[in-house]
């Protein structure tokens, strides 16, 4: 646009060489008119003009919403700088000064042209961008939403308003005003949810339960990030919310279901437990009542009676008992009978107190039998004080007649000299009757006749730990086994539960030791070994420095244990 025609035609004539499209005009009024008819994509524009000066039409330009956009090059022959930043105040893009050479102005034209060309490729695509995710927002299948930090919301997709009870997203506006009143069932979650977002900027996968409009309580996971302004001012909250009540549903029956599990395995313990003392007891039992049997026998048919006999002959000839000893055929007999009887009843004591002594053998069997139940059934929070040993040698006792059963050889591996250990110890009893059944199961599904199983004992640490270690050469393990072995669920059963090792090792960990699993590869064995201190960390913060407890061997008195056998045989 130009008042000069000389001017239109010469910057005419060389951008319609170039292969533009141009359109000149001599005023402002109708510079304006011809863009709202067709708006330009570049505005050439001189200042001083009759009417209406060029100043004027860009800032007419500049107030239209559809003719903003369209960038002007100012060409004049004012050439003060401040003209040239009144041109740029106005919303001048560029400035070429009169007289011009027409590549410097074609160069312009051109980078503008291709400048305009992007910025519209640019709106483009982001009207595209906005559809898409207008799109996304509308048809989401989870909850999508913007929200105050007071806890208003700004904007929701029909998902989240569908998933709170609200037929349409406006109708969620208008009727929740306070998030934290209205939503959360606990209000304490959303100012935990606001602490986290304030302090990390994001949330991510926050679990909560939320009030439906209905009332209906619903299990929901929150991801949400802040969303700021170019001068890092919190404009508003955005974030996906997800319905999570079925899961939820499913890990509450899971934990139910696991916890059933628990109870019925731990029923099974006990009536395996209950098998095994029946099954000791029974053989105890046994032999206390054939040892007596053979007692009894033995009193029947002793030859104690002698005695009263030549007691009654001596007693008639009491008058004349040294003639008659020395002059009656019958009285000559008596000395050499009473050697002969002295003989045999001396052999009869030694053959009763042999059968009294098994007798009490199989009493104190028996005694031992409930003593070791009686322990495992102790508190798991009561520390005792035991040889490291008789810890594994309890637990092979109460699995002895199933080894036996399943024709399994045990050998013992124990070192010299080891340590007393102060322990929860139903807990390693418990550890060492998994590891040995382990054991028992995997020498069984070997299907060899050399079953051999083996218990050791060693020290660690320099004296400071013990190593408890049950070997089998069973089935032996793989790599993959090993790796995932204590982990919660897994077993290579098929009626296996999956938990046995896993709380295994977590009791382990309690005793301030460890667990561990250790095999060549399948059809070599394994060996699993327990190690933990010597003295439990409860022990070692609250009992440092004390004389043994009430549970020390070395505290209690022979007379004590003979009541203690006594009340547990009772």
């Amino acid at each position: 646009m130009d008042d000069t025609p000389a001017n239109l035609q010469l910057l005419s004539g060389m951008l319609k060489d170039r292969g533009c499209k141009v359109r000149p005009v001599p005023s402002g009024e109708e510079a304006l008119q011809a863009a709202r008819r067709i708006p330009p994509d570049l505005i050439l524009l001189d200042i001083n003009m009759p009417g209406m000066s060029g100043y004027e039409v860009c800032h007419r330009l500049k107030e239209d919403p559809n003719l903003k956009s369209i960038p002007v090059l100012f060409i004049s022959a004012l050439s003060e700088t401040a003209d040239k930043v009144k041109a740029f105040a106005a919303g001048g893009v560029d400035y070429v000064t009169k007289p011009f050479q027409m590549e410097e102005v074609y160069a312009r034209v051109e980078t503008h042209l291709r400048l305009r060309q992007l910025q519209r490729e640019l709106e483009r695509q982001k009207r595209e961008l906005h559809e898409s995710y207008r799109a996304m927002f509308e048809n989401a299948v989870e909850g999508i939403y913007q929200s105050t930090p007071e806890g208003r919301y700004l904007a929701v997709n029909p998902a989240l308003a569908k998933l709170y009870g609200y037929d349409t997203p406006e109708e969620l506006l208008l009727e929740v005003s306070d998030i934290q009143r209205q939503i959360y069932v606990d209000p304490s979650m959303c100012e935990r949810f606001r602490r986290e977002i304030e302090n990390r900027g994001r949330v991510q996968a926050f679990e909560y339960r939320v009030r439906r409009r209905d009332g209906r309580i619903l299990w929901i996971s929150e991801s949400a990030r802040v969303a700021r302004d170019v001068q890092g001012v919190v404009v508003h909250y955005e974030g996906f919310i997800e319905d999570i009540t079925a899961r939820k549903e499913a890990e509450a029956a899971l934990r139910h279901s696991q916890q059933q599990l628990v109870e019925t395995s731990r029923q099974i313990g006990m009536a395996e437990m209950a098998t095994s003392i029946l099954h000791n007891l029974g053989n105890a039992l046994n032999s206390v009542n054939v040892s007596a049997g053979v007692a009894a026998d033995q009193v029947r048919k002793s030859n104690a009676s002698g005695v009263a006999k030549v007691a009654a002959l001596m007693n008639e000839h009491a008058a004349e008992l040294g003639p008659f000893l020395t002059n009656d055929p019958k009285g000559r007999h008596i000395p050499q009978y009473l050697v002969q009887l002295g003989d045999c009843l001396a052999q009869e004591k030694t053959k009763l107190l042999d059968e009294l002594n098994t007798l009490r053998k199989g009493v104190e069997h028996a005694n031992s039998i409930v003593a070791i139940q009686q322990n495992y059934a102790k508190p798991s929070n009561r520390l005792e004080t035991v040889p490291a040993h008789q810890l594994v040698e309890d637990a092979f006792q109460m699995t002895a007649n199933s080894l036996a059963r399943h024709e399994i050889r045990v050998a013992r591996d124990y070192a010299p000299d080891l340590p007393e250990v102060t322990v929860p110890k139903h807990t390693v009893l418990q550890i060492l009757l998994n590891l040995i059944r382990n054991a028992q199961n995997a020498c069984d599904a070997a299907e060899s006749r050399d079953k051999r199983l083996t218990l050791a004992v060693l020290t660690s640490h320099g004296g400071q730990s013990v190593r408890m270690e049950v070997r089998d050469n069973g089935v032996g393990m793989s790599g993959p086994t090993l790796a995932q072995l204590f982990d919660h669920g897994f077993t290579t059963r098929k009626d296996g539960h999956g938990f046995g090792l896993y709380s295994g090792s977590v009791m382990a960990k309690e005793l301030g030791g460890s667990l561990s699993a250790h095999s060549d590869g399948l059809g070599k064995g394994a060996r699993f070994v327990l190690e933990f201190p010597c003295q439990s960390p409860a022990t070692r913060s609250s009992r440092s420095g004390q004389e043994p407890g009430p549970t020390s061997p070395s505290s209690v008195r022979p007379a004590e244990k003979e009541r203690e056998r006594g009340q547990a045989l009772a």
